[in-house]
């Protein structure tokens, strides 16, 4: 009951989520979080610990297209992750085409990044359990269609 509330909590939570993960009621032995390599900000200032910043990336992966992180989420981040990682555009659309063909789900771009990252092999798994949060339905058809055009590789 406590998990499921938390869960709840966190998807109400939407981006501002993160805070709400250590209410999670089961043992987490790490917190990756993923980015897309042209939209590196949140990257960048996890390695360094200084806020960083880019402007208007170029990423499909648009709920995550911001300058910077927020001076409420940086700290959390900080907080909370233990490693952040980037992912190509191509591993992004990967993902989509893998959620949207093989488990009939409309993902967004940004919120396959988690899978992105698994599928092409930027963590590895081999022997861990794995969990990936996956969110966001907002993708528009024109991006759809643009994405679903190349069929996923097996």
């Amino acid at each position: 009951k406590q998990q499921q509330k938390a869960i709840e909590q966190f998807e109400q939570a939407g981006e501002a989520g993160l805070e709400h993960i250590a209410e999670i009621n089961f043992e987490i032995e790490a917190l990756d979080e993923f980015m897309p390599k042209v939209a590196d900000d949140a990257t960048r200032s996890f390695r360094t610990g200084t806020l960083q910043t880019v402007h208007n990336p170029p990423t499909i992966a648009d709920g995550v297209r911001t300058p910077y992180l927020g001076q409420y989420t940086f700290p959390l981040v900080l907080h909370y992750v233990d490693d952040m990682q980037t992912v190509s555009e191509e591993a992004i659309k990967e993902a989509v085409r893998f959620f949207f063909y093989r488990m009939k789900m409309v993902v967004e771009p940004s919120g396959t990044l988690g899978l992105a990252a698994l599928r092409s092999g930027v963590v590895p798994v081999q022997g861990r359990r794995v969990g990936v949060i996956v969110s966001g339905g907002n993708i528009d058809g024109e991006m759809t269609a643009e994405i679903l055009k190349n069929r996923i590789e097996d």
